[in-house]
């Protein structure tokens, strides 16, 4: 076995491999769309609205529109994805976005 200053090399690593493996969790935890208690956040959500078929449609057929939490119900986010025309808002559609499950459903 090596020794470092009179100690077990062994330790040390278990020590460093424990540290890795917590930072490790800590970061795919946050890295996932999620905030630390494991919610999802706006943004997040935001982001799971937009990968929707029908919605990246839209975005890409109208350049100026709009994804954007309104609000909360609940558990969910409300997300409005919407543009602005000729002076008034012209609703695309709504969406419901769960903060714990990721599930999505149709709020139209």
């Amino acid at each position: 076995m090596i020794t470092i200053k009179g100690r077990k090399l062994r330790w040390w690593i278990v020590v460093l491999v424990m540290g890795a493996l917590t930072v490790f969790v800590y970061l795919l935890k946050a890295g996932v769309g999620g905030d630390l208690s494991g919610q999802l956040t706006e943004q997040s959500a935001i982001g799971k609205i937009k990968t929707r078929a029908e919605v990246t449609d839209y975005l890409n057929r109208v350049p100026g529109a709009i994804v954007e939490v309104d609000h909360k119900e609940g558990d969910s986010y409300s997300v409005h994805v919407y543009e602005i025309t000729n002076g008034h808002t012209a609703t695309f559609g709504w969406y419901l976005v769960n903060q714990k499950t990721g599930e999505i459903t149709t709020a139209n």
